[in-house]
């Protein structure tokens, strides 16, 4: 099977589609249902599901009760043959492995075979779904089974990690569906390291948040989600105090209400929450809020890159519909909001001028009254938007030193904040791939080429050294070179080296294998262990 897994993955790399952030390079392969005899189960489930098993076909709901546990080892398929339930109670863990992680799958590609999802209800705290490929749900359109796409979990507190979850939905008729990739109802699970994509439910197409839940989201990469009710990626409703920070969310839509990135909704002075430090990108919506919808929501949105997001009416950026003091206000500090469009309101749009909105110390386009605020093109370095070092930007944010940058990079300057998603100890929070524009790769069945993650230059552009960074996951033979716009080799600064696992920086001076320096330009660094290659691209100005 190894032998097998190997070659889908060469496959799979000549597939390949690139993307900013590396949030889970993941190996989603798993065993192949025509290898092994399978194992049908339904009912009460505990004990081990291990890969000598597997696939799991799914033929009933599928229940962990309480006091029960579950573990699926890595490699495993369970794959359900109708609208079943993987209900649990007691305490699941299911941790794959990188290299070998764990499908949750149909059967079949029929819409008989769409199942109904993992749903943790009052389960063990410690449950896990770590290195899992959950995919195909379609919820019921009974309320409340309607709640929840991929995972819903509900009076508990798991861990979802380094999981890919796609092509799920939650909806019914009367636009109850919620958490197309994770929907919280008075629950505090932590979310981490996902790719969430091309999920729909009626509101929050990635993840929705309700009630008295508390998670925590982090380092997720939300693309893709659509909501036609409200929050495309994200939806966070009355009463519910989540952790939003190090996300890229990117691409998605909304109509109805809008929010096509995050739809915040209902809080007061005793529910405050601080969104912060999140790539904000590229998301629609046909009706307000291209970026974030704030509606009756005293929200601080602290140190987010809100760029290129668009709305059908008003509020390309941020629409804010707010009333009440100024305590229950929508804060606005130390951020980025450029490049949004929108009939009215590109930027910022307020429903009503008393509406309570207070913005400082961020670059608004177009302007905005309130301290420290400038209109300045951010200068960004890159398709993560990090800001290059000349960018008035940088030194720019609050000077409180409650706001102080402490990590160098992905922050520039002094320790003064910057302003947007890579200021402040926050930008601590960012894995090492996702401070610049990584490209980790997947094809269309999910299948990531193990490729190094996290190559990056800096600084870039440069004159007249730069540092080129890399992670190897393993001991690996390594060749880096350097190639013209005409692919000519010019440098090589690797040539089949062994290198030990870990991070690795290699410095080039901008000169050739003959010792010249080379002209400004842009140049390519390509990494290749074997099995798969990364390119960068990199500018030297003379």
């Amino acid at each position: 099977m190894n032998g097998n897994r190997k070659d889908r993955r060469r496959r799979g790399a000549a597939r390949t589609r690139a993307f900013v952030i590396g949030v889970c390079a993941l190996g989603f392969v798993g065993a192949a249902s025509g290898l092994r005899a399978a194992t049908v189960v339904s009912g009460d489930a505990s004990g081990v599901w291990d890969v000598e098993g597997s696939p799991y076909l799914v033929e009933g709901d599928v229940l962990v009760p309480g006091e029960s546990a579950l573990t699926i080892d890595p490699g495993v398929e369970v794959r359900f043959r109708g609208p079943y339930r993987f209900l649990v109670e007691g305490l699941l863990t299911a941790t794959g492995a990188e290299e070998d992680s764990i499908l949750f799958t149909w059967d079949a590609p029929d819409s008989a075979y769409l199942w109904r999802g993992v749903r943790l209800i009052g389960a063990d705290d410690s449950s896990a779904l770590e290195y899992c490929r959950i995919e195909h749900v379609r919820s019921s359109t009974a309320y409340p089974e309607v709640r929840g796409g991929a995972v819903y979990v509900a009076e508990c507190a798991p861990s979802i990690r380094h999981c890919l979850l796609q092509e799920n939905e939650s909806h019914n008729g009367n636009w109850n569906g919620v958490g197309g990739g994770v929907a919280c109802f008075n629950a505090s699970p932590t979310i981490e390291h996902c790719l969430i994509r091309n999920n729909r439910a009626d509101s929050g197409g990635g993840i929705a948040v309700q009630e008295e839940s508390a998670p925590v989201i982090r380092n997720n990469r939300i693309e893709g989600n659509k909501a036609p009710y409200c929050g495309g990626g994200v939806y966070v409703g009355a009463f519910a105090t989540p952790v939003i920070e190090n996300n890229l969310v990117l691409e998605n839509e909304a109509d109805g209400w809008g929010g096509g990135g995050i739809a915040l909704w209902t809080t007061n002075s005793l529910h405050h929450r601080t969104v912060g430090n999140n790539v904000i990108a590229g998301n629609s919506t046909s009706t307000d809020g291209g970026g974030f919808y704030v509606r009756y929501d005293g929200s601080t949105l602290a140190g987010n890159t809100v760029v290129n997001n668009s709305a059908g009416e008003t509020g390309g950026g941020i629409y804010v519909l707010n009333f009440g003091g100024a305590s229950d206000s929508c804060r606005v500090v130390n951020g980025v909001i450029r490049g949004n469009t929108a009939p009215a309101g590109s930027a910022v749009y307020l429903y009503d001028p008393s509406t309570a909105f207070e913005a400082r110390y961020s670059d608004v386009e177009g302007g905005w009254p309130g301290t420290g605020n400038i209109d300045a093109d951010p200068v960004f370095a890159d398709e993560s938007f990090r800001l290059c070092p000349n960018s008035p930007c940088v030194d720019a944010g609050d000077p409180d030193p409650a706001w102080n940058d402490v990590c160098f990079p992905p922050s520039l300057g002094t320790a003064r904040n910057d302003m947007g998603a890579y200021g402040d100890s926050l930008a601590c929070r960012w894995p090492e791939e996702t401070n610049t524009a990584v490209t980790d790769e997947w094809d269309a069945e999910g299948l990531a080429p193990r490729a190094e993650r996290g190559l990056r230059s800096l600084p870039n552009p440069f004159n007249p050294r730069t540092e080129i960074v890399f992670h190897l996951d393993r001991p690996e033979a390594v060749e880096l070179h350097i190639y013209d716009t005409r692919g000519r080799l010019t440098r090589r600064l690797l040539d089949r080296e062994i290198l030990p696992a870990g991070p690795h920086v290699i410095a080039w001076d901008g000169r050739d294998d003959g010792g010249e320096p080379l002209g400004s330009g842009v140049y390519f660094g390509r990494l290749g262990t074997g099995e798969a290659f990364t390119t960068i691209k990199m500018t030297l100005v003379r």
